[in-house]
């Protein structure tokens, strides 16, 4: 989305009509303590002139449906909640009751990735009691609440620019949190886990079924594809996304069968990593630097019953979620399961070979204009 001149080119505005006033509220806890390395504020202490990043954004998002173009029109308001740190107002703050709330998966899991007890080691989790992780939830429930209240004032705002019939909403996030799982907190470059990696993904508008769920895997970038089919446009590029139109009409469409995900680095590009200096992500920085392989490439494939994840640097994994929905033991060792492991893995590479290099649909108008070696009067 950022590439250079891109946001010039395919926007005619970018930015605030009302500017942010504060970020957050800071740390309330010492540096190394059980709840700073959990990176949990808690409850914010604010006036009402307070105006945060994803507030500002709500703000100007009303102020230019106000003013949108006649013609054909795409918003974007990419919100930071819900997102470290953990801090929300006391209005929603006060909605949950944290121990009405889903419980965490405590075991610590077999065979798990490294990353796990790595993370639990560095952030010192272990000095986090029951309620500090009801806590951590009840914010994050909040935060979730505080966007769902912005989404509703801006789908109001729709409504009376005589929009809402006329438009496509997708609403989505781009990944899960810990949250106490595995006693680990925020996200990690390689995790493969569920709470990581399955969200869901709202759309309404013209053409799709209301209040229906559908049950299809999906993939991030199906989103493309499918605004496109919406608005009637025409895809002029090899991608590897499917349209999710036919399951938006009719929710028992299986658009895919499975799902493939990937993230992590190389080894060799730690001196790209990132660095934090001081402050709340300095834990996470310094331990992608202090063993680059736990940050290693990995690629999960998700069935209807199993999960697969193939891993650079450590041993694979292999999950029967119809047994094991919380993905707790490795099953990568056993010898019932080495036929399946086989296939699954055949499966990532057939899926790795697919969706490689591409020919671009259009030819490539550069021809080196320089002297070909001695015979100058040679031609093609």
């Amino acid at each position: 989305m950022f590439a250079e001149g891109v946001t010039e080119r395919s926007t005619h505005f970018c930015g605030w009509t009302t500017k942010p006033s504060q970020r957050g509220m800071g740390p309330q806890y010492e540096p190394g303590s059980a709840r700073y390395n959990a990176f949990y504020h808690g409850r914010r202490e604010c006036d009402k002139n307070w105006i945060d990043f994803d507030e500002a954004t709500t703000l100007t998002a009303l102020d230019w449906l106000k003013e949108k173009p006649s013609g054909p029109w795409c918003l974007w308001m990419p919100l930071i909640f819900p997102h470290l740190p953990f801090e929300v107002e006391s209005e929603w703050y006060d909605m949950y009751n944290p121990a009405g709330l889903p419980t965490r998966i405590t075991s610590f899991g077999k065979d798990k990735p490294a990353f796990h007890e790595a993370i639990r080691n560095k952030y010192g989790t272990q000095r986090l009691t029951e309620s500090d992780w009801q806590e951590i939830s009840r914010v994050y429930y909040g935060m979730v609440s505080r966007v769902d209240d912005q989404l509703g004032r801006t789908m109001a705002a729709l409504e009376a620019a005589g929009e809402l019939d006329n438009t496509i909403v997708v609403y989505l996030t781009d990944h899960g949190e810990y949250l106490g799982d595995f006693g680990l907190v925020e996200k990690w470059p390689a995790a493969m886990d569920r709470c990581i990696l399955q969200n869901p993904v709202v759309m309404a508008g013209p053409g799709i079924s209301e209040g229906k769920t559908a049950s299809t895997f999906a993939e991030m970038v199906d989103i493309m594809p499918t605004l496109l089919e919406l608005a009637g446009v025409e895809i002029s590029h090899t991608h590897f996304g499917r349209s999710l139109v036919k399951a938006l009409e009719d929710p028992d469409t299986q658009i895919r069968d499975c799902a493939f995900s990937e993230g992590g680095f190389r080894v060799g590009d730690a001196h790209l990593f990132e660095h934090a200096g001081e402050g709340v992500y300095k834990n996470k920085a310094d331990l992608q630097h202090e063993q680059p392989y736990l940050t290693g490439k990995a690629i999960s494939l998700r069935t209807s019953s199993h999960t697969y994840v193939h891993r650079l640097y450590e041993e694979d994994e292999l999950y029967d979620r119809s047994q094991d929905p919380s993905e707790t033991t490795n099953l990568i060792t056993s010898p019932d399961h080495q036929a399946l492991a086989r296939q699954m893995m055949q499966q990532v590479t057939d899926w790795l070979l697919e969706t490689s290099d591409v020919i671009p649909w259009k030819a490539d108008p550069r021809f080196p204009r320089v002297p070909m070696g001695q015979h100058e009067d040679f031609h093609f």
